[in-house]
């Protein structure tokens, strides 16, 4: 097949990130990414506040990263997001398209006149009738912070083409699946954002299981500024170099950094060990084989050990950019490690299926 290019616009709470991606041949290859601060507050868990700013650093972003195109797509994460599965009458994609607001109107907590709607089939079951009903995922997002991400994109000169929920992004440049369906394996992805943590679970690339957490890396800073009377840098210097252990938190003083971090880092441990349980108490079949962890909140020292033992699952690194290779991008291997715990989404926005 020819070669045909995309790009990708994460627009995350602390930072707006760009992946352009080539295919030739059904290879993805990386042909340019970049990063740029976002001012605080511009961008307030998932939801753009400040359009203005949020353009100002796309234009920025675009000159700095020397993107070719203007044409993008963004995700969606925020807490007014649902996803929950649901059971809906079998009918063809035009069919239930139309016939969706209707029939999870009151299955989720907003008006479906104000928010956006996506199923995602997962498989077809027989319903209690007799009937074959359609099993699948639904996707409701509140239709205002949409609108607010796009306005920010077309503010830094850009067009949006499609809107896809991020942690579906995420798991497109991250998972490890079979395309023959020979070694099919269960996987769950965690990005843990500045403010937002999204888990995907996908068998063999097909997401099963969805959970947004409105936590982050974020909220250990915040706490080491409060309880240690510390301003901004010196407290991301001291989540850098602390490293986090069962053993050393047991130890530490609640008013140390350790003990500090280590009650943040539990909470938010729990809560995915709570996600992760709740999935295979649904009745799956599926059994877990990893977790696949990435994002800047997760590079805490410690954090992914604490993540293993909670869970009792392996825990290993996403690799996006590293994956993909420098390509035609000029970064070196460094900066492509250096920049990959912050990169899945960009690089899965950028990521079409029918290659």
């Amino acid at each position: 097949m020819g070669k045909s290019t995309r790009i990708g616009l994460d627009i995350s709470t602390s930072s707006v990130r760009a992946a352009q991606l080539s295919v030739k041949d059904g290879v993805f290859r990386l042909d340019r990414f970049a990063q740029m601060p976002l001012p605080v507050g511009a961008v307030v868990n998932g939801e753009v506040l400040d359009p203005i700013a949020v353009g100002t650093a796309i234009k920025h972003l675009w000159k700095a990263g020397k993107f070719k195109g203007k044409e993008v797509s963004i995700g969606v994460a925020s807490q007014r997001v649902v996803v929950r599965q649901v059971d809906i009458p079998y009918m063809s994609p035009q069919d239930r398209a139309k016939a969706l607001p209707l029939m999870v109107a009151d299955q989720i907590p907003m008006s479906v006149d104000d928010a956006v709607l996506d199923f995602v089939p997962l498989e077809q079951v027989p319903g209690v009738d007799g009937a074959t009903v359609a099993r699948g995922l639904l996707v409701a997002a509140a239709e205002e912070p949409i609108l607010a991400s796009i306005a920010a994109a077309e503010a830094g000169g850009l067009t949006v083409t499609d809107v896809d929920l991020t942690p579906f992004a995420t798991v497109r440049s991250l998972a490890r699946a079979d395309p023959l369906g020979m070694a099919v394996e269960t996987e769950a992805v965690i990005d843990i954002g500045a403010s937002t943590t999204t888990l995907v679970v996908h068998s063999n690339g097909i997401p099963q299981f969805v959970r947004l957490l409105m936590m982050g890396g974020q909220d250990v800073t915040t706490r080491l500024m409060e309880d240690l009377g510390v301003n901004l840098p010196t407290a991301e210097s001291l989540k850098r170099e602390t490293t986090l252990t069962d053993e050393s938190a047991m130890a530490s003083d609640a008013h140390s950094p350790a003990g500090v971090m280590s009650s943040v880092v539990q909470s938010l441990v729990e809560e995915l060990r709570g996600s992760l349980d709740y999935f295979q108490a649904t009745g799956t079949t599926a059994r877990l084989d990893r977790i696949i962890l990435t994002g800047g909140g997760s590079l805490v020292p410690g954090f992914e050990q604490q993540l293993e033992e909670a869970t009792g699952l392996p825990v290993r690194r996403g690799t996006a950019l590293t994956a993909l290779g420098p390509g035609q991008s000029g970064l070196s291997e460094d900066h492509l490690a250096f920049a990959d715990p912050l990169s899945a989404a960009a690089v899965g926005l950028a990521i079409w299926d029918d290659v």
